[in-house]
Formats: C-alpha cells, sequence, structure tokens
C-alpha cells in the first residue's frame, strides 16, 4: 500500500487535470458560438436558420426594450422556428462547453439573439453585424494547442485577438460530463455577447446607493444626497470605562471624545451590513470593508463618536445630480463614473458590477474604492495611526454613515455632457 499509494495519487491528479487538447476543443466550440453570434460562422450562422418575422406590436416593443436598439423602419425581429426557437435549445447548446454554475450565473441571451418568455428571438442585419471589437482565435496554420499554456490543472492562458494579440486565462472544471470551461477574463471576452448586462439605469441606482445610503434627506436639503445623518439617530452615552477604552483602542480617538451606542435597529452591525449588500456584493464586502469613522463595531453593537469625522485629502469625490449622464458604459459589466476625484477637475474612475441571484451589485473598480474610501479594512492597516492623509475635523452637523467629508467644502461640478 505504502509502495503504490502515490501512483494512484498521481493517476486520480491526472485524470482530473486539464490537457491542451480538452482546451483546445472547448475553446474552439466557444469561439464558433460566438462567431456565429457574430454572423460570421463558416457553417452555422443565426441568419441561416428559419424563423418567421414578429408582427405583434406588444412582442416587437418587449423585444426593443430588451435589445436596447434604437426604433427603425428597418429594425426586423424574427421568432426562429422549431427546436431553434426554444430556450432550451441554446442553453444547452452553451452547456457543451460552460459549466452549468457559469451559465447560471452569467448568461443572458441578449445581442443578436434573444430570449422572451422561453422562446427565441434574433434581429435581422445590419443590427447585430455592427458589433464592437470582438476576440478571436490566431489562425496561423498551427493548432490551436499552439496558442495554449498549461497554468495548473484547471486553468490555462489562450492567446488571441482581444484587445490586440495577448495570452488571456481561461478556467476548467470537471463536471459529470467532463471538462467544461468555467470562468476567466478569456471566457468574459469571448461570452460577453451572450452575458447578462447592466444597463445604465441599474449601474446608476446602484452608484446613487453606495454615494450615499438611502435614508434621511440631508439637513441642507440636498435633493441628490439622500445621506443617514447618525448623530440624528436615537442613541445612549457610553459610561461603561472599559468599553469606552476598548472604542478608543479601536477608532484611535482623543480619550476625551465621548462615544454613544445607537440604539434599536441601528445599533446592529447586521443592519448596516445589510444595507451595504444591497448594492455590493458580499464578497466585495467581506474582503474589504468594516465600520469605520463614525460607526465602530463591537460584536454586533455599533457604537458613533459625538460629533466627529474625517476629511480626506485628496478631497471626497463630488457629483453632479444626474448621476446617468456621468456613466459610460464599456462593457457588460463594467462602466466609468465621471466625478470630482482630484478636487475641481472631473476625472473618470472604473467601476465594475457583478450579477448574483439577488440581481446586479457593485463588486470592485477604483471608483468605487474612492467613494468607500475609509471603510476599507486596508485604511487601517496601512495607517496604524490614524494615516498621513488623515486630518480629523470636528464638525458641528452630524455625520453621514459612510465617513466622507461631512458638510466640508459641498462643490459641485459641471454637468457631464
Amino acid at each position: 500500500i505504502t509502495l503504490f499509494l502515490p501512483l494512484l495519487l498521481i493517476s486520480a491528479n491526472a485524470d482530473t487535470a486539464i490537457t491542451k487538447t480538452d482546451a483546445a476543443e472547448l475553446i474552439t466550440k466557444m469561439a464558433d458560438f460566438h462567431y456565429m453570434l457574430a454572423g460570421l460562422g463558416k457553417e452555422n450562422c443565426i441568419e441561416r436558420f428559419d424563423s418567421t418575422e414578429v408582427t405583434d406590436k406588444e412582442t416587437f416593443d418587449r423585444l426593443l426594450e430588451k435589445s436596447g436598439l434604437y426604433p427603425s423602419e428597418y429594425l426586423v425581429f424574427r421568432l426562429y422556428d422549431g427546436e431553434y426557437g426554444k430556450a432550451s435549445f441554446w442553453y444547452d447548446y452553451v452547456g457543451e462547453f460552460l459549466t452549468e454554475d457559469y451559465v447560471k450565473k452569467n448568461i443572458e441571451f441578449n445581442w443578436a439573439i434573444f430570449e422572451l418568455d422561453n422562446k427565441m428571438y434574433r434581429v435581422d442585419a445590419p443590427f447585430y453585424a455592427t458589433a464592437p471589437g470582438f476576440p478571436a482565435l490566431i489562425s496561423d496554420g498551427a493548432p490551436l494547442e499552439d496558442h495554449i499554456k498549461i497554468v495548473d490543472n484547471d486553468t490555462v492562458l489562450l492567446e488571441g485577438f482581444f484587445d490586440d494579440r495577448q495570452w488571456m486565462p481561461v478556467d476548467f472544471e470537471y463536471t459529470e460530463n467532463g471538462w467544461r470551461i468555467s470562468g476567466g477574463e478569456g471566457t468574459k471576452r469571448f461570452m460577453r455577447f451572450a452575458s447578462h448586462s447592466i444597463k445604465v439605469s441599474e449601474a446608476e441606482e446602484l452608484i446613487r446607493q453606495m454615494v450615499s445610503m438611502k435614508g434621511v434627506i440631508s439637513s441642507d436639503g440636498d435633493r441628490y444626497a439622500e445621506y443617514i445623518f447618525v448623530g440624528d439617530l436615537p442613541s445612549t452615552p457610553v459610561s461603561d470605562k472599559a468599553l469606552l477604552k476598548q472604542l478608543h483602542e479601536i477608532s484611535r480617538l482623543p480619550d476625551y471624545m465621548r462615544f454613544y451606542k445607537l440604539d434599536g435597529e441601528y445599533g446592529k452591525a447586521s443592519f448596516w451590513f445589510d444595507r451595504l449588500k444591497k448594492f455590493l456584493t458580499d464578497e466585495y464586502i467581506d474582503e474589504n470593508l468594516m465600520l469605520t469613522t463614525t460607526l465602530w463595531q463591537i460584536g454586533d453593537d455599533v457604537y458613533t463618536p459625538e460629533g466627529i469625522g474625517y476629511a480626506s485629502a485628496p478631497n471626497f469625490p463630488y457629483m453632479h445630480d444626474d448621476i446617468g449622464k456621468c456613466i459610460t458604459k464599456i462593457d457588460n459589466d463594467t462602466v466609468l463614473l465621471e466625478a470630482e476625484f482630484h478636487g475641481d477637475e472631473p476625472t473618470k474612475y472604473r467601476i465594475d458590477f457583478e450579477h448574483t441571484e439577488n440581481g446586479w451589485r457593485i463588486s470592485g473598480g477604483e471608483g468605487a474604492k474612492r467613494f468607500l474610501g475609509r471603510m476599507y479594512k486596508e485604511y487601517y492597516q496601512e495607517n496604524p495611526e490614524t494615516g498621513d492623509d488623515a486630518v480629523i475635523i470636528t464638525v458641528c452637523m452630524t455625520v453621514s454613515v459612510i465617513g466622507i467629508a461631512y458638510g466640508v467644502n459641498k462643490r459641485r461640478f459641471a454637468k457631464c455632457e
């Protein structure tokens, strides 16, 4: 047993390690599906499948809204005939090379072909043929395996034409049906035309919640910023000396600073994290955020210091009231947000989104980090003495829950065009 056990383990690992041949077969299927959608398939092309023109106005209008296309007298939607008209056919199709979990979490037919009430429709060219730049495999006469590098048991690097000729990771998972593609940036690039796509209005609402948690309108009547002012919430002074010492230690505030225990639901950390989960992914919160600055957590209890706020340098980001005009969508799950990130000059920063079982949520990007700033765990890890760019400011007004420039130099920048 001692002699043969290592050999058995090696054999088991070999059975669950992706090979270049397996990877090439699945990547080829994924690329062929992409070319079919883009109208470039050598054999399969979405225009070649039998279909019937949609004449029902209600169905047409719903497809128009789903597609995001502009109305035109030349715009035609067609319902596929036979098996092609069933959503199950297309999900089974992508299931030949994608894992079930990837399909469930990411796939939504929303470009060139559209799912509506479990039926599949297509849009006529040139409305689907004018796609933005898309990836392509390198066809230099060499086998695809020559453009694949094995990274580990379930990850490869694929060389292809993405933004330019470059290597992109593709992840795999061994399932009961054999190897399937399970993720990776290379997969995302190829599948983006069949992936969930966030609408600007959805991104706007999540960004609005990030900038200011929904709640009481600010004291200056700002119709945009629905700030919750912690100082306006019911609370009870903390008198326990041991607890006060602990609060001063974790907050690094002066010993003379008084603390208050928030009453009711506001005094529970779960309440605040539930609010964060309305616009952030659970993973983003778990990995990056903690209650800081105006809210300090001990156990599940939440406390707030009296009349104190932090203003960071550079200044806290400010935005125009119409967030939608400040958003530029650059991918299915990525936007650029324009705001005053650096003083008076509007700057654009990336915000990433992820489609979860609860809908779209913010999942990362420098833009998100700028707004959530001092809630970041790394801020306190990197700045044990409150940080090089921190300035303690005593303010008369109450302060916002997300720890951002409370009533300091409240400016507006020019409208986003």
